[in-house]
């Protein structure tokens, strides 16, 4: 893994220096990328390089509007999937009784439960002030949220970010880096 970083890392600062690319993530996940780097291996001095390349920033949040629609539809939503996790808690207890479970099956069923109940509740929408944080930032600077996450592309969607999926991010970053190559040479 440590390979891995110091190649995108030389692969930002090469389209920065060349370019003049920017690369933003906000303060929480920071956090958790140095966190899962260090994890998996990364060595302490790749990610301190990595992150001289990647500009670390919170969106303004006093100073940035958004259109009041996108909280009145969030509410919308929220309100839908609360009947619906309530509908299937509702749902898993008149099974548990019909059955007459005993204990060994009431725990599987507890999972199931909870299976079903994260995913009514938080499939599709965003669900933590750090998913809402990054998708303010990339609407402050006009910027590309690189993410996978569906409830972030839905907001971006909303409020006219661009996404790109991070697969696809690597794959534009390594043609950028080859054109770049070859116009060095020429």
């Amino acid at each position: 893994m440590n390979d891995v970083i110091i190649k995108l890392t030389q692969l930002i600062s090469k389209l920065k220096l060349s370019l003049g690319v920017s690369f933003f993530v906000t303060n929480s996940i920071a956090k958790e990328m140095k966190n899962y780097m260090l994890a998996n291996g990364v060595e302490e001095s790749t990610i301190n390089e990595f992150f001289m390349w990647v500009t670390v920033k919170m969106p303004e949040k006093l100073s940035i509007k958004i259109p009041a629609v996108i909280f009145s539809e969030y509410l919308k939503e929220m309100r839908m999937r609360e009947i619906k996790a309530l509908k299937i808690s509702e749902d898993f207890i008149k099974k548990a009784y019909d059955l007459n479970y005993d204990e060994k099956n009431i725990s599987e069923l507890i999972h199931d439960l909870r299976e079903k109940f994260r995913e009514a509740m938080r499939k599709g929408i965003i669900d933590s002030p750090e998913d809402f944080d990054a998708v303010l930032l990339s609407y402050e600077l006009k910027g590309v949220l690189v993410t996978n996450d569906e409830g972030m592309r839905k907001v971006s969607e909303i409020m006219g970010v661009i996404t790109i999926d991070p697969l696809a991010f690597l794959e534009n970053l390594r043609r950028l880096m080859i054109y770049l190559n070859n116009e060095e040479k020429t």
